[in-house]
């Protein structure tokens, strides 16, 4: 039985590196407080796998991913007009994998790492 407090004598690493095309859609409420207004982001994007590097190649864990994903992306943020055509975005979003979750470990223990959490900054201009 796998115990989650101890550490694999050996680690495996995976590499993936993916291209993103974005395909999403931008909802903005009318002013909340004087030059600030909520917007909300919803969609997806097409990612595709350009490199894929694996500590351990007798594992073959990278044989099972597949190279193309479609992530789900949520996020919100507030837009700060600054100028008569200039405003500032602060956000954050959400990015959620559906097609390459799987059970990677080779210990017995589930490990899923397919969610990004970020923050983003943008001028409107």
């Amino acid at each position: 039985m796998y115990d989650f407090y101890d550490e694999p004598e050996e680690s495996n690493r995976y590499d993936l590196q993916y291209i993103q095309i974005p395909v999403m859609f931008r909802f903005y409420t009318s002013e909340v407080a004087l030059d600030k207004r909520l917007y909300f982001l919803i969609g997806s994007l097409m990612e595709v796998l350009i490199h894929r590097k694996e500590t351990n190649p007798e594992t073959r864990i990278m044989d099972m991913i597949i190279p193309i994903d479609f992530p789900l992306y949520l996020g919100m943020g507030m837009e700060i007009q600054v100028g008569a055509r200039t405003a500032i975005q602060i956000g954050v979003n959400y990015q959620r994998g559906l097609l390459n979750v799987r059970n990677v470990s080779l210990y017995g223990a589930p490990v899923i790492k397919n969610d990004i959490y970020a923050m983003e900054f943008a001028i409107k201009f």
